[in-house]
């Protein structure tokens, strides 16, 4: 009985320790590719443009994942630069933000007469809009770790920052 659960613990642990770092370690049959795919979304090592390789429900799971972590960086960026900004400058940025909520969702959800694969779609527009709202965000960051660490994961700003 002691040799049976050692061998159930070894491979339990030996599963969970498999580490996903391409997303060609997600194609052996035995890997569950949802779990795969979040993995490398969390370690930033897939890209949007990867996720129309997959099967279309790991499509969709991979591009609501990164959509997922874009908002939470967009938010992290905004709530920084609210910290900095003058009531007049908070009140301008918040009406800005809400109004770009408002197009989001309104170009989000125009995708969705695309057709079968039209929720890929609309996860894409989501997760695509939200990275170009965090590019247009990152000129105004006040902290450099933030910023350094934005621009490593969406891509380099056009505009010099503002402060």
């Amino acid at each position: 009985m002691k040799n049976i659960l050692i061998c159930l613990l070894g491979l339990f642990l030996l599963n969970n320790a498999f580490a996903y770092e391409t997303i060609e370690d997600c194609s052996p049959p035995d890997v569950p590719l949802g779990k795969c795919v979040e993995e490398l979304v969390e370690k930033n090592k897939i890209q949007l443009s990867l996720c129309n390789t997959l099967p279309t429900q790991t499509m969709v799971v991979c591009a609501s994942r990164l959509a997922d972590k874009a908002d939470k960086d967009l938010n992290r960026a905004y709530k920084e630069i609210m910290k900095l900004k003058d009531k007049k400058a908070q009140t301008a940025l918040r009406k800005t933000q809400r109004l770009w909520i408002k197009f989001k969702e309104a170009e989000c959800n125009a995708i969705n007469v695309l057709g079968s694969d039209s929720e890929y779609y609309s996860e894409s527009c989501r997760a695509t809009i939200t990275m170009r709202r965090i590019n247009d965000l990152m000129i105004m960051l006040p902290n450099d770790d933030l910023y350094n660490e934005l621009d490593n994961r969406y891509g380099e700003v056009s505009l010099h920052r503002s402060i």
